[in-house]
């Protein structure tokens, strides 16, 4: 019984793996070619054979050009997406980037591109961690000219100061009071006895104040709000500076007095209501944003000042650009009797921003038919 038992095993083991899929030993069904081979799948748009020549023809060209090659001085080209007119839906970034590496790798360093897509996050997160530390730097340096100048170091007792709202308070997420703070505490750390600070919000005598205002350095109004004007719009319109009587619509804020000695929760006047309605100033515009420090007698007269840039707007480099590379794709398409041709003209231009004069141009051309429609992506 045992052995009729081990014969079964045997027997059943073997038809299992009888049955099993056999294992695909023939050679791989995929080909390398050279990108300049026919793939023999048929389409009648460009190939890669039609990159690589329009790339290899672009730099041969373009480096000859006298505004290229006339100086020993680095152009820089901004670049500019290529337009596709034709019917065929295709990635025009391929052609460009083809350019850009023959253009980099022929040119021994001379032609420089701006980065416009991959990077500009990590870039710009870069940027604001550097500026963080330079503000820092900034504010000790204030601190030290107001500590060491001679309206404190020229006291026989100690000057007594206070610090004042900050005006222009606005809406892109810059902390006036932080900073009035940070500045204070460097100047205390400086000038040591010879400075007293009286606490916020008191209302006793000094000699003089601490204050300032922002501003954007932009030519738009980047939802800036002078609160004090504000609230001076909304005393003398007591019957219009809100939207509406009812307490849980009431957008509330922070008043300053017009003299600066005192805050107070107030219903905001329709100069920053917009805020609530308007989400695009939630977020803060890419501007230099400033912050103007003045040191202000009793007579409200500044005896000290100074300009300090908290933000500074982040550029792109492209307005150092010499020149701008683009162009386009058309066609000519027709079909009939089961078959398709294209006439397909691609144009290139490199183009001075400043005259906007197209001072070359280059232009391919090609044409094909086939009777097997193929997609390209």
């Amino acid at each position: 019984m045992k052995q009729l038992k081990y014969i079964l095993l045997i027997t059943i083991s073997m038809a299992m793996v009888g049955c099993a899929t056999p294992v695909d030993t023939s050679p791989s069904h995929t080909k390398v070619l050279n990108p300049d081979q026919d793939d023999n799948i048929g389409g009648s748009f460009i190939e890669s054979s039609d990159i690589r020549t329009i790339a290899q023809q672009v730099t041969t060209e373009l480096l000859a050009l006298p505004e290229i090659n006339g100086g020993d001085d680095i152009i820089q080209i901004s670049t500019e997406s290529i337009k596709n007119s034709t019917r065929h839906l295709v990635d025009t970034n391929l052609l460009m980037r083809r350019l850009r590496l023959d253009l980099n790798k022929y040119s021994s360093g001379q032609l420089r591109f701006f980065a416009q897509g991959n990077g500009q996050r990590a870039r710009t997160r870069i940027l604001k961690e550097r500026e963080q530390t330079e503000v820092k730097n900034l504010i000790d340096d204030i601190a030290k000219q107001i500590a060491f100048s001679g309206v404190i170091q020229n006291s026989d007792d100690p000057i007594k100061l206070s610090v004042a709202p900050i005006a222009n308070t606005n809406l892109y997420n810059m902390n006036a009071d932080g900073f009035a703070a940070m500045l204070r505490s460097k100047i205390k750390q400086h000038a040591g006895t010879k400075v007293i600070f009286s606490k916020p919000g008191s209302t006793t005598e000094v000699d003089y104040t601490l204050t300032g205002e922002f501003f954007a350095q932009s030519i738009k109004n980047e939802g800036i709000v002078n609160t004090v004007e504000d609230v001076k719009w909304a005393q003398e319109n007591q019957d219009k500076w809100h939207d509406t009587d009812k307490e849980e619509n009431q957008v509330m804020g922070t008043q300053i007095n017009l003299n600066g000695s005192s805050r107070s929760k107030i219903k905001v006047g329709p100069n920053l209501t917009y805020k609530a309605i308007d989400r695009s100033l939630w977020y803060s515009p890419n501007v230099t944003k400033t912050f103007n420090v003045m040191l202000v007698d009793n007579e409200d007269m500044v005896v000290l000042e100074d300009v300090i840039n908290l933000e500074n707007q982040i550029k792109s480099g492209q307005e150092n650009a010499n020149f701008i590379l683009t162009g386009d794709i058309s066609s000519l398409s027709k079909a009939g009797d089961g078959k398709r041709s294209d006439y397909v003209l691609i144009g290139l231009y490199l183009i001075d921003p400043v005259s906007n004069e197209m001072i070359w141009e280059y232009g391919y051309e090609v044409k094909r038919v086939t009777s097997q429609s193929v997609l390209y992506r």
